[in-house]
């Protein structure tokens, strides 16, 4: 199956097609806050000491384009650390009366 999905990306000449893949996902960085400070992390520490976080309009401004626009049905919600967004349940809200799949990372 899966040599089945990677032929439908690829035409003879193994170039990719300029078609949406399968599976439509977003991927949404919701803060930077988070209350580890893990040495490997790519948020950096200046980041991580000055969260910021996506405002619940901008979202449902960004989640109404990508579902209009490119037609993408699965939202990831990262961060930092995504449930210490304090509208995170709005947020998961909006994304599901938009009718997309929601992942928390």
């Amino acid at each position: 199956m899966v040599n089945e999905e990677i032929k439908k990306c690829f035409d003879g000449k193994h170039r990719r097609r300029y078609e949406q893949p399968c599976e439509r996902y977003l991927y949404l960085y919701v803060t930077t806050d988070c209350n580890l400070r893990c040495k490997h992390c790519y948020v950096g520490s200046d980041r991580l000491n000055a969260p910021k976080y996506f405002d619940v309009a901008t979202v449902e401004n960004v989640l109404e384009y990508f579902k209009v626009v490119a037609g993408h049905d699965k939202l990831c919600i990262l961060g930092g650390e995504p449930t210490l967004h304090p509208d995170l349940s709005k947020i998961v809200d909006i994304a599901g009366d938009k009718k997309y799949s929601v992942t928390i990372n």
